[in-house]
């Protein structure tokens, strides 16, 4: 099979998975392997070199609209000529991605090398053995964990080991056009009123776009509104919360949003694609995406703060990608040597300049370079929110606690159920998979 054809294969074993998965719940098969521990530690790691014949690896991510990856292999190929990367795309829906990831994991394949993971997958790929364990390279090459941010590093360990190393991380942002709004409102309350008012300005359609189609967005997109609100659904003492006024006013505000003239009907279909496209076409007054859509629009007017809080407190929900390394992959030096060039400080800032992601080296937002093409990542309250974000709740079980999730709230959004009966239902389903 030739590795271009990953992503056809992933497609054809992502419908017998949606098959086969509905029949059973059964856990995924582990791959093979000759280790006896918990994790992949490389014996080859201490006499990893540049390889005397060419190398090609495959490396898989989602879909990049900024081109920041393909410069990313243009320049790790040109200092390092024995190594090519085969680039192959995957779903934009994390839902889609996860699944086409687990059946190349469990069918044993070996049409993979690296791979960009959503930090949210971390543990349940490291508990399957999917991935290697980097700590042999870490140690060897003496990479220091401590440049990379605290809530970044802790999404890459897993049981005291490193699977991952951490490459972008994420907060949601309010973008919004500046010939339109002078300053943008701090609810979510003022927000939608606002939406509603201007849109149709400056030869818009919309007013306020957002992501609420079935998958992962959703979750993330409700969960800042309920934490503007001043709720939570598992708190830090890991216990839920779900079933609260806060959540049940930042539901009644989601289906709001859903609702509203000024929305596009179709928003149940939204992610963050549909919502970056559409607004710099400049289709809209406001959008919540993530920092990659501020390198997408070269207009002056596209201007980013937090997102709105009731509570007057961050609502910030943390994301980010980590790169990982299949267990199973032939060449493992030499995908270490990709994994260590983007993520280290030149791959990171080829991310930052030219995608517009926000790296997780600490020290890359006191490069001038990298704040003169994002005058956002020197902004020193965006910094700190980086820092205080809190991640959404993670763990091996994380998948079907997101499933779920899903179902309670995109039932709310088309009117099949109250915010009430979705706040209660959230409560006993979150209850059954925590406890």
């Amino acid at each position: 099979m030739s590795k271009r054809a990953l992503y056809q294969k992933g497609l054809i074993l992502m419908f017998i998975f949606g098959l086969t998965s509905a029949c059973s719940d059964d856990e995924p098969a582990r791959p093979v392997s000759d280790d006896n521990g918990f994790g992949f530690a490389n014996e080859n790691a201490e006499n990893a070199e540049e390889p005397e014949e060419e190398v090609t690896l495959t490396y898989a991510r989602s879909y990049d609209a900024t081109g920041a990856t393909e410069q990313l292999i243009d320049e790790f190929e040109e200092s390092h000529p024995n190594i090519r990367i085969d680039y192959t795309e995957m779903p934009s829906d994390t839902n889609e991605a996860r699944k086409q990831y687990i059946e190349v994991f469990t069918d044993d394949n070996k049409e993979l090398d690296v791979f960009e993971a959503d930090m949210i997958w971390m543990e349940e790929f490291a508990d399957e053995r999917f991935v290697l364990n980097l700590d042999p390279y870490i140690e060897e090459h003496g990479i220091s964990m401590n440049e990379f941010f605290d809530g970044a590093q802790d999404a890459a360990e897993y049981a005291d080991i490193q699977w991952a190393m951490p490459q972008t991380m994420d907060i949601g942002l309010l973008y919004y056009r500046s010939d339109i709004v002078d300053e943008p409102a701090e609810t979510w309350e003022d927000l939608l009123s606002d939406a509603e008012e201007l849109a149709g300005e400056e030869e818009t359609q919309y007013g306020y776009l957002f992501q609420a189609g079935r998958y992962e967005g959703l979750n993330v997109n409700a969960l800042e509104i309920i934490r503007g609100y001043g709720g939570e659904l598992i708190d830090e003492d890991g216990d839920v919360t779900a079933d609260s006024e806060e959540t049940i006013k930042a539901i009644e505000m989601l289906i709001e949003l859903v609702n509203a003239d000024s929305t596009p009907e179709n928003i149940l279909d939204f992610d963050e694609s549909h919502t970056h496209y559409a607004f710099i076409n400049g289709s809209a007054v406001f959008a919540r995406n993530w920092p990659y859509m501020q390198s997408l629009t070269e207009e002056e007017y596209t201007k980013t703060a937090p997102l709105p809080a009731e509570s007057g407190e961050s609502s910030a929900v943390l994301g980010g990608m980590m790169a990982m390394i299949y267990a199973n992959t032939e060449y493992p030096d030499e995908a270490w040597t990709f994994l260590e060039f983007m993520t280290g400080e030149e791959g990171q800032k080829i991310n930052a300049e030219e995608g517009g992601r926000a790296p997780s080296r600490e020290t890359l937002y006191e490069d001038s370079d990298v704040t003169e093409a994002v005058p956002l990542f020197a902004d020193e309250d965006f910094v700190n929110t980086l820092e205080e974000a809190r991640p959404r709740f993670t763990g091996r079980s994380y998948h079907e606690t997101s499933e779920n999730v899903q179902e309670e709230l995109h039932a709310a959004v088309s009117g099949e159920q109250t915010a009430a009966e979705t706040s209660a239902n959230l409560q006993e389903m979150l209850e059954e998979i925590v406890d």
